[in-house]
């Protein structure tokens, strides 16, 4: 039950990882039309000029300002982290599927009983089935 969680739940969590990533400053951008009226009511800062017609645009270029220094330096550690760590995940949990192949786990050299002989394993080794 515990493989099947992480079989599926991670690689899912990761990928919305990254899409929220991605699509953090649309998100931003969707949160100020949903409210407009009360970030231009509470956080406008040109309300005593209504020449301006600012409606709270100048509140959404400073959040959008904001996010964008926030994410420049850490962006591209972030996707490279989130990515290693998806294949690994993936490698551990579909190693055959995606082609994946587990090292052969053979010794380095084999000794030749009663002789006390040690022969590479790169040059002898026993007859493979």
């Amino acid at each position: 039950m515990a493989k099947r969680i992480v079989s599926y739940g991670v690689p899912f969590l990761l990928a919305g990882l990254v899409l929220v990533q991605s699509v953090s400053l649309s998100l931003i951008q969707l949160d100020f039309m949903w409210n407009r009226e009360t970030i231009a009511a509470l956080f406008c800062i040109n309300l005593d000029k209504p020449e301006m017609n600012c409606a709270g645009s100048c509140e959404l270029g400073r959040r959008l300002e904001k996010a964008a220094d926030t994410e420049q330096p850490h962006d591209l550690r972030l996707v490279e982290s989130i990515s290693s760590v998806f294949v690994l995940a993936t490698a551990y949990v579909f190693p055959a599927r995606f082609g994946f192949k587990m090292p052969d786990q053979r010794p380095a050299a084999y000794t030749v009983s009663g002789s006390g002989q040690v022969f590479p394993a790169g040059i002898f080794h026993p007859p493979r089935l």
